[in-house]
């Protein structure tokens, strides 16, 4: 699973490098800016020049400024049952002017209240989601699982940059169901505390806000939602003649409802309707049912029948007495119809 969601961050490391490297915000924290001047003047018929007539130094305060942007689009990523290893990522760009570690904080909520309720699981797996964080700059071998719940911090160098990814695999799971994470980035302070305040005392090194908020907090948000066919089956059994006669062709012959009366020699029909609701998100493909022909009951012929679209489709003699049909797809609104002939034994 780890090497799996090193491999898919591959395109975000390969976009993060062809857009190049943020410009930090110019002289390091800490260091001292020493200005002189010299002067001079006319006396007497002399010019006097004073050298480092006076000197001031000042000492650059520290910026704290970084970016949070997105690099999944769109931010709700459309998956399938059964999808594996998907991501939504986001890039944070250390654009300060000291080397800075960062806190990652990711929450998962339900905005349909009808989630996939992925599992937080480090080791990965279907129905589960796990953070990693990739140096771009690097590539793929430095992908590391990052454990969100704990104040671990994420260490980035002026100009640096991180890809941060939640990894998801998805399970069988609904149409429309949808789980969202919010990304939540913070600088840390030496004591490994999020940075409440900006210092402006003066004293030192000061300590001022340049984030796009100004306030030390970068959010970002992105989902996964499933987009699935929504099938419904449905089987009925009438009667197509009570007591054929010699020249009724039972496979062919007649329509279903002529009769009431399921009784030994009867011409019978069982239909099979399998629906993709009108409101399904996707496509549903490579239909396959089967029927359990009971039995006492003879097979006689069967159709299939594809309605509000086109598909292709056919009936399926499996074996074992068992009638099946297979359908390429079906879309949204479409429905197959298997209609099977009897005599009742």
């Amino acid at each position: 699973m780890f090497r799996t969601s090193i491999r898919l961050s591959l395109t975000t490391a390969a976009l993060a490098l062809m857009a190049g490297t943020a410009m930090a915000a110019g002289s390091d924290a800490g260091s001292i800016i020493s200005n002189t001047f010299s002067m001079s003047y006319n006396s007497g018929g002399e010019t006097i020049t004073i050298d480092d007539a006076d000197t001031a130094e000042t000492t650059v305060d520290r910026k704290i400024a970084y970016t949070l942007v997105a690099q999944t689009d769109p931010l709700v990523q459309s998956v399938s049952p059964g999808d594996s290893d998907v991501e939504l990522s986001f890039m944070l760009t250390n654009t300060g002017n000291a080397d800075t570690t960062f806190d990652l904080d990711i929450a998962q909520t339900f905005p349909t209240n009808n989630g996939i309720e992925l599992t937080y699981d480090t080791a990965g797996g279907e129905g589960t989601w796990h953070v990693v964080v990739l140096d771009p700059a690097i590539g793929p071998s430095s992908a590391q699982v990052y454990d969100p719940a704990n104040l671990n911090g994420i260490t980035i160098p002026q100009d640096g940059q991180r890809i941060l990814a939640v990894i998801a695999s998805i399970p069988d799971a609904d149409d429309l169901e949808r789980d969202d994470f919010q990304f939540t980035v913070r600088a840390l302070n030496d004591a490994g505390s999020a940075v409440a305040q900006e210092d402006r005392d003066g004293n030192g090194v000061d300590v001022v806000f340049g984030d796009p908020g100004q306030n030390n907090i970068e959010t970002g948000t992105g989902g996964f939602q499933v987009e699935a066919p929504v099938l419904s089956a449905t089987k009925i059994a009438q009667v197509v003649a009570e007591t054929p006669d010699a020249s009724f062709n039972c496979a062919t012959g007649g329509s279903a409802g002529n009769g009431a009366a399921f009784i030994p020699g009867a011409c019978i029909e069982y239909q099979i309707t399998v629906q993709n609701a009108t409101t399904a998100s996707a496509s549903a493909t490579d239909v396959y049912f089967v029927d359990r022909m009971p039995s006492e009951v003879t097979y006689v012929g069967a159709t299939i029948e594809i309605t509000g679209g086109t598909s292709d489709a056919f009936v399926v003699l499996p074996g074992g007495g068992d009638v099946a049909a297979e359908v390429d797809q079906l879309d949204p609104g479409m429905s197959a119809i298997l209609r099977i002939r009897a005599t009742v034994d």
